[in-house]
């Protein structure tokens, strides 16, 4: 070997063990928000306080996120990696549907149930009254439900089941285990959970086993409330409507 290609083969090794540390960087900085967001809150969690838990300086973090706003977006895409990831794995079509509902179920509790995802609702809810970060965050938010939808129907092909319901199941099951998550601080109780699960389980494999002319959606004589039913309090429209009233004065 020539002395040329050793220097080549060294310097790709630099490179590597460079990558390698700046990706092992990032990871601290991303482990230390998420300590320090649910340890002192949204507010508290400063730059200077996630450097030091990282362990890193000012500097190291600048370098690798420009400001705090992309920090917390780098919480968000951790989260949403983690159901690409755990969503596709769910794809097996060996396995009975019983079996991989249970795999979901377990895979997405993972996540919901974590220390990254309270921290995540910490920063959706805690930047609200930060324009320029939050409209980062509810774009983020568009795309990433785009995205969840993508590999959820990707995973769940095989099924047969319409895209439409196939979206409306992946929404609900999402929006209970974001109420198991809120409720967390409410009630610790480990069994509570557990049967909790056990019903969301029941109720995917029930729905993804109706029949394609199944329409939730059908009229029933009972809907009129349902109808007439108000969607939840939007705190984005009631900001957009203070923005627009302050612009009209």
């Amino acid at each position: 070997m020539s002395i040329f290609q050793r220097v080549r083969i060294k310097v790709a090794t630099k490179h590597r063990t460079q990558d390698e540390r700046s990706a092992e960087t990032r990871t601290k900085l991303i482990d230390a928000t998420i300590d320090s967001i649910c340890e002192r809150g949204f507010q508290n969690a400063t730059t200077e306080e996630i450097a030091r838990r990282a362990g890193v300086s000012r500097g190291a973090l600048q370098h690798h996120f420009r400001n705090k706003a992309d920090l917390l977006l780098a919480v968000l895409e951790f989260i949403c990696g983690q159901f690409a990831s755990g969503v596709s794995g769910v794809a097996d079509r060996d396995k009975p549907l019983e079996a991989r509902c249970d795999d979901l179920v377990r895979i997405l509790w993972a996540i919901y149930g974590s220390r990254a995802y309270a921290a995540a609702i910490e920063v959706v809810l805690g930047a609200r009254g930060d324009s320029e970060i939050y409209t980062q965050i509810r774009e983020f938010r568009l795309l990433s439900a785009e995205l969840a939808e993508r590999h959820w129907a990707e995973a769940l092909a095989d099924i047969g089941a319409p895209p439409e319901r196939l979206s409306a199941i992946l929404h609900f099951t999402v929006a209970a285990m974001r109420g198991f998550s809120l409720h967390a601080p409410l009630r610790s109780d480990a069994r509570f959970y557990a049967h909790q699960l056990k019903l969301l389980r029941g109720f995917l494999v029930t729905a993804l086993l109706a029949d394609a002319s199944d329409d939730d959606s059908a009229d029933s004589p009972n809907d009129s409330w349902i109808e007439s039913l108000q969607p939840p309090f939007d705190r984005e429209a009631e900001m957009d409507w203070s923005t627009k009233k302050k612009r009209m004065q």
